[in-house]
């Protein structure tokens, strides 16, 4: 049976609702969750709709009703960002240049967003092209709706097994299901119940946090050969030029120094911000690396046919080094790769590591935060001409940052989007870049704004971000990082 319901035997439970008694019952699936319904009827048509909805002959789910679903879902994304191109695109010429964004981002700050997310070549130009490719790479993640996956979790309750859920089957699981919440069976969910039930929930809420979130992606079975190892970090320590998850967010570098040895390694890397994992060395040792990151991830040093394909959608979890449910994480991944893990290094900020080194036994793993490194300050690929060392922003910067900024050929970046540079470098570096060239000046804690300027740097959604002083008669950006704020200087 596709769903379990287990009675207790020889525990029941008293209710003095009219002195009825009730046999306990599982907690029905998710896709069953009690709605907003008080009566028996109200909750059975809530869950029979779905079907209805769904189902082309409105009596039996299928599979192919699941892949409609999803292409229609797909479709109408694909659809959207289609009319909103052609609605931007002023002069029909198949193209969006920086006058027409400009209109677009006084109009709706969402499609701008998306704009700039498909200018992959950063030449301010979102072509035809650009934006097909954008909506197909979006319209993908769309497959993975709450719809698609609401669809996908009923018809896996099909009882029998035949791969068809019919109107009749779920009546009698929702009926089923019904009963978990209706605890006296007379049809009718009371306060009393009620307040059962969230206590219950509560619990379950408890319980679950300490449950890992599945990975979601299919990792190829490690060999008998390979060294498996695992690493984590929240963030990195250095910045990088190049953009793996829009213009609009930090990307970052880890480097990755493989020692050299006869073992062939097989390497799960993933973080919570947007990383660019640097593979330097004995590269030749490493026979997989599978990288993901919540907000983005790529690889660089490695030829493509060793690094993971991204699904667009993060498959590795991040755990920070004090979750306890992080040694639950290490389980699932080695049943996923069919090979114990040799190695681990869970840190909060990882700035450089050597392996097999520095990764620690499972039985050994630490909080500790990692030895410092020999990572040194590099502005690699910055100009320092004008750079004031000795301003608040290059010590923040610094102290942020210990190894500086990362010079990479976005070409040489294996990751699931393109990779490109970075008009304006993320924050204090791109605050560094702009009061290099005279656009901004440091007064205090706040940035006054000496130029017209189109864009200011973003990546400051994790803190407080800065404040930029725009002086009177000035023409205000055409974006506001997140995170940020625009002051009006006061007129003399």
């Amino acid at each position: 049976m596709a769903y379990r319901y287990v009675v207790l035997l020889g525990t029941v439970l008293s209710l003095c609702w009219g002195g009825a008694k009730a046999q306990e019952v599982e907690p029905p699936p998710s896709v069953l969750a009690f709605p907003a319904a008080a009566f028996r009827e109200q909750y059975v048509n809530a869950i029979m709709m779905q079907l209805r909805n769904a189902a082309v002959d409105q009596k039996n789910l299928t599979a192919d009703d699941v892949r409609r679903a999803g292409e229609v879902v797909v479709a109408r994304r694909l659809s959207e960002v289609m009319r909103q191109f052609f609605a931007a695109d002023i002069d029909g010429d198949r193209q969006i240049d920086a006058s027409e964004r400009s209109i677009v981002s006084r109009e709706t700050i969402g499609q701008k967003q998306w704009l700039s997310e498909a200018d992959t070549n950063t030449d301010s130009v979102v072509t035809l092209d650009e934006a097909i490719v954008f909506s197909r790479g979006t319209a993908a993640q769309e497959k993975h709706s709450s719809l698609v996956r609401q669809l996908e979790e009923l018809l896996a309750l099909d009882p029998d097994g035949n791969g068809v859920l019919s109107a009749a089957e779920l009546e009698k699981l929702a009926l089923h299901a019904y009963r978990f919440y209706d605890r006296d069976g007379d049809g009718v969910v009371s306060d009393a119940e009620r307040d059962i039930l969230k206590k219950e929930r509560q619990k379950g809420k408890e319980a679950s946090s300490l449950r890992p979130a599945p990975i979601t992606c299919r990792l190829p079975k490690a060999t008998a050969a390979d060294k498996v190892y695992a690493i984590s970090a929240y963030r990195a320590g250095t910045l990088s030029n190049v953009a793996v998850a829009g213009q609009n967010r930090t990307s970052e570098v880890i480097d990755i120094h493989i020692e050299e040895g006869s073992e062939p390694l097989y390497i799960i890397a993933s973080s919570f911000r947007a990383t660019i994992w640097r593979v330097t060395g004995a590269v030749q040792r490493v026979s997989w690396f599978a990288d993901s990151g919540l907000l983005g991830s790529g690889v660089v040093g490695l030829p493509r046919d060793k690094v993971m394909k991204g699904s667009g959608r993060p498959c590795l979890d991040f755990f920070g080094p004090f979750q306890p449910e992080a040694q639950a994480h290490f389980k699932l991944i080695e049943d996923a790769v069919g090979h114990k893990l040799d190695g681990i290094l869970f840190k909060d900020r990882i700035d450089a590591v050597s392996i097999p080194s520095q990764m620690e036994r499972l039985n050994a793993w630490s909080a500790k935060p990692l030895e410092p490194t020999s990572v040194t300050f590099k502005l690699e690929g910055f100009p320092r001409k004008g750079i004031a060392q000795t301003s608040q922003t290059f010590k923040r910067f610094r102290a942020n940052y210990p190894g500086g900024v990362a010079d990479i050929d976005p070409a040489s970046v294996v990751a699931r989007v393109v990779a490109g540079l970075f008009d304006v470098l993320p924050r204090e570096a791109g605050l560094l870049q702009l009061m290099q060239d005279g656009t901004l000046q440091e007064k205090g804690s706040r940035y006054v704004i000496q130029r017209p300027v189109i864009k200011l740097p973003g990546g400051w959604e994790d803190d407080g971000g800065v404040v930029f002083v725009l002086p009177p008669g000035m023409d205000r950006p055409d974006r506001i990082p997140s995170g940020t704020r625009l002051a009006l200087e006061p007129e003399k």
